[in-house]
């Protein structure tokens, strides 16, 4: 009688649980980058509103004075509180060391928000010409 040594291609239940392991820790290494990515979406969003918010604000200030905020800006119900403040006069460096320019100030606008971590602030300066 003749043997004959059948060999099937395939795989072995080994081969196979090892793969699905290590295709199982790729697809959770996938996931916590897509997490991570929607967090740092939401963070850049949160920093594009508040630097918009600041830019109006300085517009504000200089079409028509305005540096009363009492009540936070919202921008798609997301509070974003306000602070704008002049300052008279500008250093600046000079033959003899800083000079003050005192036909001149600063305006900072300054705007807070609540960002996953924390408060987190975003600040806008401006040299302005006293007229």
């Amino acid at each position: 009688m003749e043997r004959y040594n059948i060999k099937t291609g395939g795989f072995t239940l080994v081969e196979v649980m090892i793969a699905i392991a290590i295709f199982s820790i790729g697809i959770l290494a996938v996931a916590g980058m897509q997490t991570d990515a929607s967090r740092l979406n939401r963070t850049a969003m949160l920093q594009t509103m508040a630097a918009n918010v600041a830019s109006e604000a300085m517009e504000d200030y200089f079409n028509y004075g305005r540096t009363d905020y009492d009540d936070p800006v919202l921008r798609e119900g997301i509070p974003f509180r306000v602070q704008v403040d002049y300052t008279p006069g500008v250093d600046v460096p000079g033959e003899n060391g800083p000079e003050t320019i005192a036909e001149a100030g600063i305006v900072t606008v300054s705007v807070a928000y609540d960002a996953p971590g924390g408060e987190r602030r975003i600040e806008f300066k401006s040299i302005v010409a006293d007229i």
